[in-house]
């Protein structure tokens, strides 16, 4: 008897988890994800596009229907990708947007600031700039949890050169405390009235926190928020503390269903479902089943969700072979008819290493003026000579484009050699 009582609380358990997560399954989750890194008028940021990118990576790898990405956007092409989602938002029962990139407060509003921004004044902000209610209003229609991630609490350039038109204008630093609806979260880099880090490595600290825990499994998205924050708070010292406002109703909400990290012990399935010498998959296994082994950025994410994890040596070792992979490819300069988005990958690999002497040694004169003008065209460079037209285009509007301090560094080491090899310029 006790054996089928036992057998019966199996199925009966073995069955709520399947209607469980066909429940889940069928909620329909989306996602906005920008980065501005590419400034015009004040200096570059150098991670906002990788930390968009890494944030992709993990929405896609987490199952979201639609994960729209853009990087390095002007106010009119900001307000049409958030028009756009807004289509996506309005049959959606989760709806994400994330941003990295300047953002800055003015009179106890918020706003995003756009690549092309000049803010010269400070009555610009509101024609050159997004503001956060705009965000907020466009994702109004989703149904379960509206959630808005600001990786934007940076110092903001722009107020040390801004002219004030009235005396009393509160320009403050950091953002402001906001009062999302509910249903609605709204997640600061850092606390209102603070700035955050951009970071020394390849994200934010605030994106490295989300990348590890945002999407485990099972875990409530406030929960999820504030393990974001202590790992902030470790990982900075005590001198960044993330923020999170809004509230949600009485059930826990994970981005992503399933997995026992959120549940409280006495709801777990009992072992006796789990029939006797079956295997145990951990989840670094897997998701390693599943993962892009030839993105870099996949591979990263892996590694900070599963640093300890045996997977992660596997890990280690393939994004070795994928980054001397990319390193190559840099080398072999593709011919000016390539298509846009090999000229991309080269550009995105000059962006973020610093090339060495004996690289680029063995390049001759087309490679090494191809090369160095990947780089500007990167950042929205303006070509007038018909060679550059025809290999770059004519979209560039930028006469004297601003370089990050790896993009510099490459140019003058490309400059140098192409001086070496007696290059025309």
């Amino acid at each position: 008897m006790r054996i089928a009582v036992g057998v019966i609380v199996a199925a009966c358990c073995t069955l709520v988890s399947l209607l469980q997560a066909g429940a889940a399954q069928a909620e329909k989750r989306v996602a906005l994800v920008i980065g501005n890194g590419a400034y015009q008028r004040v200096s570059q940021l150098p991670n906002p596009g990788r930390d968009a990118a890494a944030v992709e990576a993990l929405l896609r790898r987490a199952g979201f229907a639609v994960v729209e990405v853009r990087r390095d956007l002007t106010r009119v092409a900001m307000l049409g990708a958030l028009r756009d989602f807004s289509e996506q938002v309005r049959d959606a029962d989760i709806a994400v947007v994330f941003y990295a990139g300047h953002g800055m407060e003015m009179d106890g509003s918020n706003y995003l600031i756009p690549v092309d921004a000049a803010l010269e004044r400070d009555i610009d902000v509101k024609d050159e700039a997004v503001a956060l209610e705009r965000v907020a209003e466009l994702i109004e229609p989703a149904k379960r949890l509206r959630l808005i991630i600001l990786d934007a609490c940076r110092d903001n350039p722009f107020t040390r050169s801004m002219r004030r038109s009235v005396g009393k204008r509160s320009i403050g630093r950091g953002l402001a405390q906001v009062e999302p609806s509910s249903d609605t979260l709204i997640g600061f880099a850092a606390k209102a009235g603070s700035t955050a880090e951009d970071g020394q490595g390849s994200n934010s600290p605030y994106t490295r926190a989300l990348l590890k825990h945002l999407t485990t499994p099972g875990l409530d998205v406030q929960l999820a928020l504030r393990r974001v924050r202590d790992e902030v708070l470790k990982s900075t010292k005590g001198k960044q503390e993330p923020f999170t406002y809004g509230s949600l109703g009485g059930a826990e909400i994970a981005l992503v269903p399933g997995g026992a990290a959120g549940q409280p012990l006495a709801q777990m399935p009992p072992q006796s479902i789990v029939p006797a010498g079956a295997p145990v998959v951990s989840a670094a296994a897997r998701e390693w089943q599943h993962l892009d082994k030839s993105s870099a950025v996949e591979l990263n994410v892996f590694i900070e969700r599963h640093g300890a994890s045996a997977e992660a040596a596997y890990a280690r070792a393939r994004l070795k072979e994928v980054e001397e992979a990319t390193r190559k490819a840099a080398l072999t300069t593709p011919a000016p008819s390539a298509r846009p988005q090999d000229r991309d990958s080269l550009a995105d690999a000059l962006a973020i290493r610093q090339l060495s002497r004996a690289e680029i040694a063995g390049l001759d004169c087309d490679a090494l003026w191809y090369m160095r003008n990947t780089i500007y065209a990167r950042n929205g460079y303006r070509f007038r000579t018909a060679k550059g037209r025809q290999a770059f285009g004519t979209s560039g509007t930028v006469d004297n484009p601003r370089l990050s301090t790896i993009e510099d560094y490459n140019v003058k080491a490309i400059q140098a050699a192409e001086s070496g090899n007696g290059c025309p310029r």
